[in-house]
């Protein structure tokens, strides 16, 4: 059997083996790209924050040096999850003998994880930043191939409730209040439209602000909004208009 070390890891799929020389216990796994996963394993493992808990205390007490990376063989990907099975069974890296966590390739089903590795992924994460990121903009083609994608679209009945049950009890800053607040304090916003409004007892308005008519009268402004826009006849009985 050709193995591949370090510095020969090729970009092919294959099966692959982590050893801790130290204690001589096994990982095994699959990757499409041999070369990318051994780098997403170390540094996963180098910043303290991989998957696998056990091979991250064994790193943590040893040391880098103390692992290898070897390329047991390379894999078609069709065929890749029936090989580490293979190598499941062959090198058996469960328990004392490997780092291993689910003994069926491909799947994660039966794994138990403990609160405190899901407390200790949570605290990693929180506040981490993402450089790459930042910045970012997705092209215009993006943008209105997503905005098409959900034209149409509504919300399940348990999707709007659980949005309902996270913003409950969500607070702004005192700075954002005081930010909205003088922000439609006495005047329209910029793109404001004028509307005439018909209301269910027939008395008329002519409306520039409709979000802070709305409010005033306990209505909701994408409703009026949308049956001047002529989306909807009318709203809970308000009829509507834009004047421009």
């Amino acid at each position: 059997m050709t193995t591949f070390y370090h510095d020969g890891i090729p970009n092919a799929s294959g099966i692959y083996r982590i050893t801790c020389v130290v204690t001589g216990k096994i990982y095994i796994g699959s990757a499409m790209n041999l070369r990318t996963r051994r780098k997403a394993h170390f540094g996963g493992l180098t910043r303290n924050e991989h998957h696998n808990p056990k091979l991250q205390n064994a790193f943590n007490k040893y040391g880098e040096d103390a692992f290898t990376f070897e390329v047991l063989e390379l894999v078609l990907p069709m065929s890749l999850t029936a090989r580490e099975q293979y190598w499941f069974a062959k090198l058996n890296p469960f328990g004392k003998r490997g780092f291993n966590l689910d003994r069926v390739a491909g799947s994660s089903l039966g794994r138990v994880v403990s609160q405190a590795a899901r407390e200790k992924s949570r605290t990693t994460q929180l506040g981490r930043v993402y450089p790459e990121r930042q910045g970012r903009k997705q092209p215009p083609q993006a943008v209105e191939k997503t905005r098409q994608a959900n034209l149409g679209r509504k919300a399940s009945e348990e999707t709007k409730r659980k949005q309902a049950e996270a913003r409950t009890g969500k607070k702004h800053s005192l700075a954002t209040c005081e930010k909205k607040r003088q922000s439609a304090l006495g005047h329209a916003p910029t793109n404001a439209r004028t509307a005439l409004l018909l209301s269910p007892d027939g008395t008329e308005y002519t409306v520039h602000n409709l979000s802070e008519f709305c409010r005033e009268h306990g209505l909701k402004a994408a409703g009026l909004s949308n049956a001047a826009g002529g989306k909807r006849k009318q709203y809970r009985g308000w009829k509507a208009h834009y004047l421009d």
